[in-house]
């Protein structure tokens, strides 16, 4: 795969399925086709987390992950030396292009930061949606009401529309941004040229 070539300053002796840029990040390149290229389901995709040659085994997802394909997890003490919580929230809605988040699932959420919270770790929330990506007036409003009533939440980090933009989020009652978190949009992605 492009992953496993090494970095060339030639873009010429790279295998004929990828391109990596060499010497700038600013120009595009044709994608070529590839017969082995194919949709992943969801099911696919946590599924090929498991039996890797690295660790941990799933890498975050579980056996209920694989069963559900739903790709919520939590990982305990992802900064070295503090309580700390990565709390992994799947907002993909399969029908459409925007985030969505609501009953069972938003219980899910809700238990998840409680949990972290009550072991007095610092939370740190990851999903491919932005609060602004929830499409759902009411859906959106929920998800901020928990995310809010959780003072651990120092950080939501997501990304969907491959941009950077940082933004901070109040906790409720109108308290100043110290007491709230930051929501970090980001477009780092594995492959290029991006594929819009």
């Amino acid at each position: 795969t492009c992953l496993d070539a090494p970095w060339y300053d030639d873009e010429s002796l790279l295998p004929d399925r990828c391109f990596l840029p060499a010497k700038s990040y600013y120009t595009s390149s044709t994608v070529v086709p590839d017969p082995d290229r194919a949709f992943a389901s969801r099911f696919d995709w946590i599924d090929a987390h498991f039996g890797t040659a690295t660790i941990p085994d799933g890498h975050g997802y579980t056996e209920t992950n694989a069963a559900t394909g739903r790709g919520n997890y939590v990982v305990h003490g992802v900064v070295p030396g503090v309580p700390s919580a990565l709390v992994v929230l799947d907002l993909v809605d399969t029908s459409g292009q925007w985030g969505t988040i609501s009953g069972d699932h938003l219980e899910w959420f809700d238990l998840a930061l409680a949990e972290a919270e009550a072991a007095d770790e610092m939370i740190i929330v990851a999903s491919h949606y932005t609060s602004a990506g929830i499409d759902d007036d009411e859906e959106r409003a929920d998800f901020l009401e928990v995310m809010r009533a959780h003072p651990n939440v120092v950080l939501h980090v997501a990304g969907h529309v491959h941009g950077n933009d940082i933004t901070p989020v109040a906790a409720d009652g109108g308290d100043p941004v110290e007491n709230g978190y930051w929501e970090i949009e980001t477009s780092g992605i594995v492959d290029w040229p991006q594929q819009l």
